[in-house]
Order: structure tokens, then C-alpha cells, then sequence
């Protein structure tokens, strides 16, 4: 029987005395599951972290500029949209670059907003924080597996 923790991760509970209630390839099977559905969880993560920078830069500077974003990061950093979630650094020195340290704070503090919003979390906004101190927050928060994180 599982239960759903903030409705993203699936907590597998077992009988009181830490006897497994099932077969071995029960066992291996509902690991596999568990693993399988950890994997789904980050990558949806992921997408949201991805709908939230895009969401957020296209309503603050408009579709042109995110464009000229996506297409500066693909040919000087070789990183394409999909992989922004996985390589934050490099979007966001090019925003620094482009609106200075305060105006790319402006900008990571909103996408930030916009992503905790997405995933159902209160975002509590701490000076000095950027954009990748808030995701891996929101991932402790939503209980995400840490070996899974750098998928």
C-alpha cells in the first residue's frame, strides 16, 4: 500500500514488524515501480522547472528576447532549452551579463515564484538565494531522492 506525500512521491509502508508482507519478486518488482516512478517524478520536476523559466522570462522581456536567450545559450554553451533544469549556471550568467546581478536576481526570484507556485510549495524568498538554491530546496521539500537529482 502506498501513500502519496505532497502528492509527488510514492512512500511504500510496511507491517509493523519490519517484515517485508510480500514475495521476493514482489519485492523486486515494487523496487523497479518505486524506481521507475521516482524517475517520472524528477523529470516532471524538471519540465516544471523548464515551463517556469520559459513562462517567466517570455512575460517579463517577451518572446524575442527568449528566443535570442535560447539561441545564445545553444551556440556559445551548446545547451539546448530541454537542458536548461540540468545547466542553470549558464542561462543565468548570460542574464547577469545582459541585466546585471540585481536584474537577474529580479528575474530567478520570479521564475522561482513561478515554479513553487506550479508545484503546489510556499516560497519563502531568502536574500542572497539564487535560482538553483530555490530548486534544490523545492526538491527537499517535495522529498525528491538525491541520487535521482542530477537526472
Amino acid at each position: 500500500m502506498c501513500r502519496l506525500e505532497k502528492s509527488y512521491i510514492c512512500l511504500a509502508t510496511s507491517p509493523a514488524n519490519g517484515q517485508s508482507a510480500t514475495s521476493p519478486i514482489q519485492d523486486t518488482l515494487q523496487s523497479q515501480a518505486s524506481k521507475s516512478w521516482a524517475e517520472h517524478v524528477v523529470k516532471e520536476f524538471n519540465n516544471e522547472v523548464k515551463r517556469s523559466v520559459d513562462g517567466t522570462i517570455y512575460a517579463i522581456v517577451g518572446r524575442i528576447v527568449l528566443r535570442a536567450l535560447y539561441t545564445h545559450l545553444n551556440e556559445h554553451y551548446d545547451i539546448t532549452p530541454d537542458e536548461i533544469p540540468y545547466r542553470l549556471d549558464s542561462p543565468f550568467a548570460t542574464l547577469e551579463h545582459t541585466f546585471g546581478v540585481k536584474g537577474a536576481r529580479t528575474i530567478s526570484r520570479a521564475i522561482a515564484k513561478r515554479l513553487y507556485y506550479r508545484v503546489n510549495l510556499q516560497l519563502v524568498e531568502i536574500e542572497n538565494y539564487r535560482l538553483q538554491d530555490y530548486i534544490e530546496q523545492a526538491k527537499k521539500e517535495l522529498l525528491l531522492p538525491e541520487r535521482l537529482n542530477k537526472q
